[in-house]
């Protein structure tokens, strides 16, 4: 197994079929047209998750984090042994597991109906595809692919604390707000966590480039 080496390149799918996050250089038209064949590609793969951000920049960039956690962890796994130590793969995955089980208790916490659910079987509350179809041709979805279980568990929940947001914000306020509060937590920890899978990749790399030197 050959490390894996990152890319700049920018291509409708991220490379490794998720859309990359539009910074201020990708918002023209050709970024916009791109990312909405990749949504339509997108939406007949039965693991697709098309996600509607809440709370504007910031629900937004949650979703961009866990995309981002996503190529990380598909790295450590591509590069584990022969770049980094197996025993540190897997304790940077147990982290990554640690936070879908965070953001779960959060989500039945405002969810009581799923008190019992396993989210492991975050696939059965997904879209139908055809339901997929019709959400990929909003401008206001995002869509992610995850490539690792604990992946397609933290963006589920997502979804789903997206939607129980929407009741909440009409009926109970004060519930929102706690909401809002704790998905915020949420996203800091995820930003951390994926801040810390990059150290990690790159610290390793550079040892390496060191010893070859």
């Amino acid at each position: 197994m050959e490390e894996v080496k990152e890319t700049t390149e920018v291509r409708s799918d991220g490379g490794d079929g998720n859309a990359p996050a539009p910074t201020e250089e990708k918002k023209g038209a050709s970024w916009k047209e791109r990312y909405m064949r990749f949504k339509a590609n997108a939406a007949s793969n039965p693991d697709s998750l098309f996600l509607f951000p809440f709370g504007r920049t910031k629900g937004a960039s949650f979703i961009f984090t866990i995309v981002e956690m996503g190529k990380q962890i598909n790295r450590l796994k591509m590069n584990a042994v022969f770049l980094i130590p197996m025993d540190v793969v897997k304790k940077e995955i147990a982290k990554t597991e640690k936070l879908a089980e965070e953001i779960w208790k959060v989500t039945k916490k405002y969810v009581p109906s799923l008190y019992d659910f396993d989210r492991k079987q975050w696939r059965s509350l997904n879209d139908s595809i055809e339901e997929k179809r019709i959400l990929a041709k909003r401008t206001n979805t995002f869509c992610i692919i995850p490539r690792s279980e604990e992946i397609g568990q933290i963006g589920m929940a997502l979804k789903v604390l997206h939607k129980a947001s929407i009741e909440l914000q009409q009926d109970d306020l004060a519930r929102y707000e706690a909401m809002i509060n704790d998905y915020l937590k949420l996203a800091e920890s995820a930003k951390a966590l994926t801040d810390e899978l990059k150290k990690t990749i790159k610290e390793y790399r550079k040892k390496k480039d060191g010893e070859t030197a």
